[in-house]
Formats: structure tokens, C-alpha cells, sequence
């Protein structure tokens, strides 16, 4: 039997490969186009060619991924130099984003609840406890110019680690779970995209996506279909049936538009772990 590459507890040993190897690319890149001398990765070297020098680039804690007050200071100031206009961010990509200035209250609040969320998905699911440590440098807290409402989450190929939520966190424990469930899959879809296209030919053929009920770019749709996956588990494994039946059923819909897409050899594997995701999970 294959070795999974997504789903499972033992697809851990497909995944921090891939980001080692990938983190240490990164890192000999940015060396190079900068002429530095970093030891580690961060999210702000995610493009090399685009990286900005930055004090938090040098004094960057791997693994500290709450946030202070004076990071965010910093951070504004990394995601206002970046052009958003750059050929190398793509339209669908530009999420507007609003880091959001907190008051140490603020921030202690955000940090809580995302611990509390983080606690719950490694006590159903302990072996998420190394893909948060492996795969998440950094939680941002953001205000997006493109959503309302206090669930908002992003992850992305330009930030790779950094995982942008809405400050409040208001929602429920078990919605709060799930949320980083769902950045986790995307955190590992980007590792393997930055290794392999996953999808043949044009990544912007437009697909339906469940989670957005609309159709997207075919990586993006595909992004969605790995969130669902993890989604799906963790509300399962919660017993929350009525959730879990509304996932399932977006994540049906998206892997029936997906099936007509050519995939790479990996992109076919993880397609295919999705399905088991789906038949497995009760």
C-alpha cells in the first residue's frame, strides 16, 4: 500500500519531508537573490525573488506562532512594501488585507482562543500536534476588505506558514477547530504545489467550489477540496452530524467538477485520498 500523502495520521511522513526540503530551498534562494545569511525560513521568504529585508526576517522565532504587539507593527509594514500588483501575485490572490492593530488585551484574547481551538483538534486528532508545530509559523490577526463576519481565514502560496484569521474569534469552539483544520490543508497543498503543479495544464479553469459555491480557478477549487477533507474529519470526529453532513455535501459536489481535470501523478494521489476522505469518514 502507497504511502498517503494527505489524509490519515501517518501521512506525516509524506508532509514534513516536503516542507524541509522545500523551507531549505527557500531559504538557500533567498540567500542568494539577497546576498544574506538566514538559517531559517520564514513566511516573508515564500517568493525569494520578492522578499523584503525586514528586522522581523533576522529575529524571526520559528515556532512562536503567537503574535505581540511589535511583530504586528513590523508585519504592517512587510505586507505594505510588498506591490500587490506584482506579476507574480495573481489576481484571485489579492485578498486586500488589513493586519489589524490589537491592544495587548485584543491580542491576549486572539492568542487564547486560538490555543483553545488548537487544544481541542490534538486531543480528537493528536498527530495535528506536529503538523501545527511543522507547518504554522505565525497566526495574524486581520480585518479582510472581502468577508464579514468573525470566521475568516487565509492561507496562501505568497505567505506560505503565515495563517491570516479574524481577530475577534468569536465563534464557537468547535467552528474554531475546524478553521485551523482548514488552513492546515492548505499549508500542506501549497508545500506540495511549490514541488509540482498538481494540475495539468491551466491551473485557472474554472471549477465549482462547495466552500464558495461558485466556480474558481481549478487550484483554487482543489485547495478547497483538501479543507473540506479536514473539515469533514474534524466535525465527524466531533460528532457534530449536522455540520458534517453540510461539508460532506460540498465536498461531493467539488470532487464531481474536479473529476474531469488532468491531473499530475501527486495531484491524482491527493484527488483520490479526498474520495477516501469522503467514503471513510462517518
Amino acid at each position: 500500500m502507497s504511502r498517503s500523502l494527505f489524509f490519515g495520521s501517518r501521512a506525516t511522513e509524506s508532509i514534513i519531508p516536503i516542507l524541509e526540503s522545500t523551507n531549505s530551498k527557500i531559504v538557500g534562494l533567498t540567500n542568494k537573490n539577497h546576498d544574506s545569511n538566514f538559517n531559517a525560513f520564514s513566511p516573508w521568504m515564500a517568493v525569494p525573488s520578492r522578499m523584503v529585508i525586514s528586522p522581523i526576517s533576522s529575529t524571526w522565532t520559528p515556532n512562536k506562532r503567537y503574535i505581540d504587539i511589535a511583530e504586528l507593527a513590523e508585519i504592517k509594514n512587510i505586507l505594505i512594501s510588498i506591490n500587490q500588483e506584482d506579476d507574480l501575485i495573481p489576481s484571485h490572490e489579492q485578498y486586500q488585507l488589513k493586519v489589524s492593530s490589537l491592544s495587548e488585551t485584543e491580542a491576549v484574547h486572539f492568542n487564547a482562543k486560538i490555543t483553545e481551538a488548537e487544544k481541542q483538534l490534538c486531543s480528537i486528532l493528536p498527530h495535528f500536534r506536529l503538523l501545527i508545530d511543522s507547518l504554522i509559523q505565525k497566526y495574524i490577526p486581520t480585518e479582510s476588505t472581502l468577508t464579514t463576519g468573525t470566521d475568516f481565514g487565509m492561507s496562501t502560496l505568497w505567505f506560505k506558514g503565515a495563517v491570516f484569521f479574524e481577530k475577534t474569534q468569536n465563534s464557537d469552539l468547535n467552528q474554531r477547530t475546524e478553521n485551523i483544520a482548514h488552513e492546515i490543508a492548505h499549508q500542506i497543498i501549497i508545500n506540495y504545489q511549490l514541488n509540482d503543479s498538481l494540475i495539468k495544464g491551466s491551473l485557472n479553469e474554472r471549477i465549482y467550489s462547495g466552500i464558495r459555491d461558485e466556480k474558481r480557478p481549478a487550484i483554487l477549487s482543489f485547495h478547497g477540496a483538501a479543507a473540506l477533507s479536514y473539515m469533514l474529519w474534524v466535525q465527524s470526529t466531533l460528532q457534530d452530524t449536522t455540520r458534517a453532513k453540510a461539508i460532506e455535501l460540498q465536498l461531493r459536489s467539488t470532487l464531481e467538477d474536479l473529476k474531469n481535470i488532468e491531473f499530475t501523478t501527486i495531484g491524482q494521489k491527493l484527488y483520490e485520498e479526498f474520495h477516501e476522505a469522503l467514503n471513510s469518514i462517518r
